[in-house]
């Protein structure tokens, strides 16, 4: 089924390759001027960009407040699809739980049909010299895309009964529009 997708070409870099490097260097040229520009004229977005890197000047810090929850989130991750493989019965390793993650860590939303073919495929491509059905991987993949779904729903409702003490949205319309007139 993917065979059949069209690949890119790298080949047209190597068949034009003085026009590939004039472009490369007109594209280098580009880069250094603009980079000297913004050296000279950026410095109050250059003060912006420098406050999003404000947590590496404090170590302790960034342990604890990115690190230790970024290795525990990451840890999770592998260990939750290392029982995913073992419930869809496609063979639980930490390295098949590690390929796995690697094809499903580019996902930004649930709703999005087509990176979730994308992530279908690579699965099927990770896992194609291993003895197992292209329909078991895709269903695995279906699967927990419907059982991380499923419990970020849950996991909503239970965060919205916890904050508002209420599942019904027209209870909070009706409140906020007391406090809007009050």
């Amino acid at each position: 089924m993917y065979s059949r997708l069209p690949s890119v070409d790298w080949g047209f870099f190597a068949r034009y390759h003085r026009e590939t490097v004039i472009g490369l260097s007109l594209l280098t040229a580009a880069a250094i001027v603009g980079v000297i520009v913004y050296l000279e004229k950026g410095g109050e977005s250059r003060a912006r960009i420098m406050r999003g890197f404000a947590i590496f000047r404090d170590p302790g810090r960034l342990l604890r407040g990115l690190v230790v929850p970024q290795a525990i989130s990451w840890g999770l991750r592998v260990a939750s699809l290392f029982y995913f493989l073992q419930a869809f019965g496609v063979h639980a390793s930490i390295h098949n739980a590690l390929l796995t993650s690697s094809s499903t860590r580019s996902r930004r939303s649930s709703g999005d049909t087509g990176r979730s073919r994308h992530e279908a495929g690579l699965i099927v491509f990770l896992f194609k010299n291993e003895p197992i059905s292209d329909s078991l991987l895709l269903a695995f993949s279906v699967g927990v895309n419907i059982a991380v779904v499923l419990f970020n729903l849950l996991l909503g409702a239970v965060a919205l009964f916890l904050m508002a003490r209420t599942f019904s949205w027209k209870k909070l319309r009706a409140a906020h529009a007391q406090d809007q007139a009050g």
